[in-house]
């Protein structure tokens, strides 16, 4: 059987995702993948190895889609283009089964568009609702209506919640189904036989507190709170404080992102790493580190930066709502703040530099492993396969 890979978004865990479903295809010599990726999968795929199978074929596309967009028709508008190329592929590959690395994408247009294709739909959802408690009525009705059709149309096999068995169970409940299926948000423990001493490397003394912000830089993760907090910091805090931030600065920030460390790196040592980061770099960092920032406004759904401390012991400063909240309170992560405040931020860091914290365990590691996220994609494919 043909079954068609899908992502629109090839950045960060993105790359990660389907680097583990690629595993998994090269064992399933029975079907035939084909996957259907964005043209920048070539430039960044050399962070992890892709050995030929002859089982699997790539297919690239250079259509960028805006999927950040806030207007619910420019949604429908970016669905609609997704769904039509995703249609081409499937025609021409006759594919009867597809994965979708980022399901809502192709919401709401994918039941509309797609059922003639007589192919079988399953993927991620990323963000859950269900803790999105700020959000406004448009927003919970459009939710509603999504989710409304992901348990409702026939084109959809399995939903896959990510990282949430609680919601899943909720969701099956709400919708009267059994589509939505819990899938662990995998970590891959990161190499340490190649890392560097980062402190040596940045003249970093021990007697230093290194607080580290990695990955994207966004608003949703509160870079920008971040750094206005640094304004705040007692003389003391200053001589003793060490900020890493080290990911690609989104452009709807970094004009205000650099503005911050202009004024703030002849008070405060700031190292800034505007960059894809290699594995190397980001296990070294968490290594010499001594917290792991992630305050974030986007709390409905799991980051991967928990799994990093979980391997390396270095606790999170997070909120303590959310998705996110409950996983670093479930697995003793970190400190938990109410809300991403300067004074919050200031007390967080006052107790990394205290050691008051217990350091995290390997346990959240143990839990989301890749091999189970491999698991699950397999079982979905087999049952739509025993389906037919």
């Amino acid at each position: 059987m043909n079954i068609a890979i899908f992502t629109n978004l090839i950045g960060g865990h993105h790359l990660e995702y389907i680097h583990h479903v690629y595993e998994m295809a090269m064992r399933d010599m029975v079907n035939h993948y084909f996957f259907i990726l964005p043209q920048k999968f070539n430039e960044i795929k050399n962070h992890f190895e892709w050995p030929e199978s002859v089982n699997i074929d790539f297919c690239f596309f250079d259509e960028v889609f805006e999927t950040t967009t806030i207007s619910y028709f420019s949604q429908i508008i970016c669905s609609y283009k997704i769904c039509t190329l995703i249609k081409r592929y499937l025609r021409q590959y006759s594919c009867e089964i597809l994965y979708v690395n980022t399901i809502m994408s192709i919401l709401p247009m994918a039941p509309i568009l797609l059922r003639s294709c007589n192919c079988k739909i399953f993927g991620i959802v990323y963000k859950i609702y269900l803790y999105d408690t700020k959000t406004s009525i448009f927003s919970f009705l459009a939710n509603k209506i999504k989710y409304r059709l992901l348990s409702g149309s026939e084109v959809f096999s399995k939903v896959l919640v990510l990282n949430d068995n609680n919601g899943a169970n909720i969701f099956n409940d709400t919708y009267s189904t059994k589509k939505f299926v819990a899938i662990s948000d995998p970590f891959n423990k990161l190499p340490v036989y190649n890392t560097y001493d980062f402190r040596y490397k940045y003249d970093i003394s021990r007697d230093m507190v290194v607080f580290a912000h990695l990955g994207v830089m966004s608003i949703n993760k509160s870079t920008i709170e971040i750094l206005s907090s640094l304004r705040y910091l007692d003389d003391v805090e200053k001589r003793k404080y060490v900020f890493v931030f080290a990911g690609i600065v989104e452009e709807e920030i970094k004009t205000v992102f650099y503005s911050y460390v202009n004024k703030l790196e002849k008070d405060v040592r700031l190292i800034i790493k505007n960059e894809y980061c290699s594995y190397e770099d980001i296990a070294s960092i968490c290594k010499g580190c001594d917290a792991l920032l992630i305050p974030y406004r986007r709390t409905s759904q799991s980051s991967g930066i928990i799994g990093y401390a979980s391997q390396f012991g270095k606790p999170v400063i997070a909120p303590s709502n959310g998705l996110l909240g409950r996983l670093v309170k479930q697995y003793g992560l970190g400190i938990l703040i109410d809300e991403v405040t300067t004074d919050q931020l200031r007390d967080a860091y006052r107790r990394i530099y205290n050691k008051d914290y217990e350091s995290p365990s390997l346990m959240y590691c143990e839990k989301h492993d890749v091999g189970q996220f491999q698991d699950v994609i397999s079982t979905c494919i087999n049952e739509i396969i025993n389906n037919k």
